[in-house]
């Protein structure tokens, strides 16, 4: 009896997810680092989001960045409103989407955002 037979498709699913998350780990932290730094606004030293910048340069991995997106949408929410950094967060966001685990449940066109229950 034959639990299970490895298929050619299953091994080069292994390795393709193994390839994306770690081949090329820099390039691609490189281009979410960039487009993160792009929609950074920038800040007087005592503002409170002055070390974002910074934060956002020496962030050592993907998932870093993807928790500094709360800080970004602050950031710009104070500088451009809600509306805009909600645009350019989830513009942002969808760079993430395959790359990191916490990101995988973001493969909707709206990022499925999420309802709030009204109390109802």
């Amino acid at each position: 009896m034959r639990w299970h037979k490895p298929s050619l498709q299953s091994i080069q699913s292994y390795w393709g997810q193994r390839a994306r998350s770690e081949v090329f780990p820099q390039a691609v932290t490189g281009c979410v680092r960039h487009a993160m730094l792009q929609a950074t606004p920038h800040a007087a030293p005592g503002e409170p989001h002055a070390g974002l910048f910074s934060r956002s340069q020496r962030a050592a991995s993907l998932q870093a960045l993807w928790y500094m997106r709360s800080d970004l949408m602050s950031a710009i929410a104070s500088e451009s409103g809600e509306a805009a950094a909600q645009q350019q967060v989830a513009t942002i966001t969808k760079l993430f989407v395959g790359l990191i685990p916490e990101a995988r449940n973001l493969s909707t066109p709206d990022l499925q955002r999420k309802r709030i229950p009204s109390g109802r």
